[in-house]
C-alpha cells in the first residue's frame, strides 16, 4: 500500500459545487430573462400605509398597480435594451425581466385610496388607512 499527499481536502466538494452551479444556471430566476424582485420598503404612519420600491431603468408607463381581493400588486417589466454583437461580456449582475411583488392591505381600501408618483427610479406608493366599517359589539351571555 503507498500513501498518497492530498494537498486540497476540499477539492473534491469545490469540484461538485462547480458543476452543481453549471447544471443549475438555466433555472436561475435572476439572469436574464427571468423573474426578478425589486426591493421594496414598507413604512407605516397613523393615516397610510407606504411601499417605496426601486425601479431604476423602468419606465413608469411599463409598471401596473391593480388591488384585487386585499392585496396590491405592481408588477412590469425591465428590459435588457443594450445589444452590441462585438461586445463580450464578462459579469452581468443587474437583473432584467418581469417582476412582481403583491402586499396585503387593510380590508375594504380600493383603488380610490391609492396614490402612486414615480421619480429617479422610485415608484413611490401611498395607502390611505380605510376606516373599519364595523366595531366589535361586545355580546353579554343572558
Amino acid at each position: 500500500m503507498s500513501l498518497q499527499m492530498w494537498n486540497n481536502p476540499w477539492s473534491e466538494l469545490d469540484k461538485s459545487m462547480e458543476n452543481m452551479t453549471q447544471t443549475m444556471e438555466p433555472f436561475n430566476k435572476n439572469s436574464y430573462g427571468g423573474l426578478w424582485k425589486p426591493s421594496c420598503d414598507v413604512t407605516e404612519t397613523p393615516d397610510n400605509l407606504m411601499i417605496s420600491c426601486e425601479l431604476p431603468g423602468c419606465n413608469k408607463d411599463g409598471i401596473n398597480l391593480d388591488i384585487s381581493d386585499g392585496r396590491l400588486t405592481i408588477s412590469g417589466e425591465r428590459s435588457y435594451e443594450k445589444k452590441v454583437d462585438n461586445e463580450k461580456y464578462h459579469r452581468i449582475e443587474r437583473s432584467y425581466g418581469k417582476f412582481q411583488r403583491s402586499f396585503s392591505i387593510p380590508e375594504g381600501c380600493t383603488e380610490k385610496d391609492v396614490e402612486a408618483t414615480f421619480e429617479n427610479g422610485i415608484l413611490q406608493v401611498n395607502l390611505k388607512k380605510c376606516a373599519k366599517t364595523e366595531t366589535p359589539k361586545r355580546i353579554f351571555i343572558k
